[in-house]
């Protein structure tokens, strides 16, 4: 499993853009592919892939681009 923490803007509040992933996700039947947690007090939104599955990291890596998020793979 890869874990990405994508920490947000102050303009922007991680429980809706986590809601907002699971949505994408849903949309792409992706849904239960990734495990998307919004942390309210450090502004971040964690998602966790399979590795090696490289549309969903596609899907999840393009919306979250339009946060302008700082990206930190673990």
């Amino acid at each position: 499993m890869r874990n990405y923490r994508y920490i947000l803007d102050k303009q922007f509040q991680a429980n809706s853009v986590a809601d907002d992933l699971r949505i994408q996700l849903r949309m792409n039947r992706m849904d239960d592919d990734a495990k998307v947690t919004a942390v309210e007090n450090r502004n971040e939104v964690l998602v966790q892939v399979h590795v090696g599955d490289d549309s969903l990291e596609e899907v999840v890596s393009s919306f979250m681009d339009s946060y302008n998020p700082n990206v930190i793979l673990e």
